[in-house]
């Protein structure tokens, strides 16, 4: 059975467009399902607590995948995911088509495919989770402040204030004035800045991305490599592969999953090899 949850106003509207084609698509093949429409914050993932059996298909943003895998049972059913929000990173970054027949078709007559994901205290993040800058920008744009994640990111790479993390992975420690520390199993963030365009969601490890303040270089040239995806190999940018990673202050920084800030836990991920069957 297909099981769809859907936010019809992600993408500013757009869930209800793309739904609208996906009813239209199911009516014709006569293919049959239920569905549950979101109407306030993390319905979506009581519905997917709720579904006991078969596939489940999020039809929305990243804030969408992020509840409705925090709420499945992932020994019980299988995700479909099917674009339809502003950024929608993590669907990009796999391959996974924007336009949401293609989409479907994948879920319908596709394979399943044994996908990581990342458990941060207890929370589960498909895409990526940090700390830093990524939060004071995504702060920004929430409250309206800036238009777009570029716009945010300029005005936070010239007013932000690094934080002082403690970083820990591999069984060694460091002490960075970071502006940001990701942990990616995806490749970007913020429509499509790739944060870590090596990262893959299959090979059961983390991408762990530091990034300190780039007083070697202009500001606009090192934005300009990092919007590309070409600020690894920078003498800011600290890259490495990892199984666990925590990335804590005794200030209690808030952190993002998926674009989703929370304020109450810690940066402390673990690597979930193939934890999700997911059809892509």
């Amino acid at each position: 059975m297909l099981h769809f949850i859907i936010n019809m106003q992600s993408g500013k509207g757009r869930g209800r467009k793309v739904w609208n084609r996906i009813a239209r698509f199911l009516h014709k093949e006569r293919l049959g399902y239920c569905l549950y429409v979101t109407g306030k914050a993390k319905d979506a993932k009581a519905y997917a607590a709720a579904i006991k059996d078969g596939t489940i298909v999020a039809v929305g943003g990243d804030g969408t995948f992020h509840d409705v895998v925090n709420g499945a049972d992932f020994s019980k059913v299988d995700l479909g995911l099917i674009p339809a929000g502003c950024g929608n990173d993590f669907a990009r970054g796999v391959g996974i088509p924007s336009d949401p027949i293609k989409a479907l078709k994948r879920i319908l007559y596709g394979k399943r495919t044994p996908t990581d994901y990342i458990d941060v205290s207890g929370v589960r993040c498909l895409n990526v989770a940090g700390t830093g800058l990524d939060v004071a920008v995504l702060e920004r744009v929430y409250e309206g402040k800036s238009r777009s994640y570029i716009g945010s990111l300029v005005y936070n790479l010239k007013h932000f204030t690094p934080y002082r993390l403690k970083v820990t992975s591999n069984g060694a420690s460091k002490i960075y004035d970071a502006i940001m520390v990701g942990a990616c199993n995806g490749t970007q963030i913020g429509g499509g800045i790739k944060l870590s365009p090596k990262s893959s969601v299959t090979d059961g490890k983390i991408n762990a991305v530091i990034m300190t303040m780039p007083d070697d270089v202009g500001l606009t040239k090192a934005l300009l490599k990092f919007k590309a995806g070409k600020h690894l190999n920078e003498t800011y940018t600290t890259h490495f592969l990892c199984d666990e990673l925590s990335a804590v202050s005794d200030e209690n920084f808030p952190v993002q999953l998926d674009g989703e800030i929370y304020r109450d836990i810690p940066l402390v991920c673990k690597i979930v090899k193939g934890g999700i069957m997911l059809y892509r």
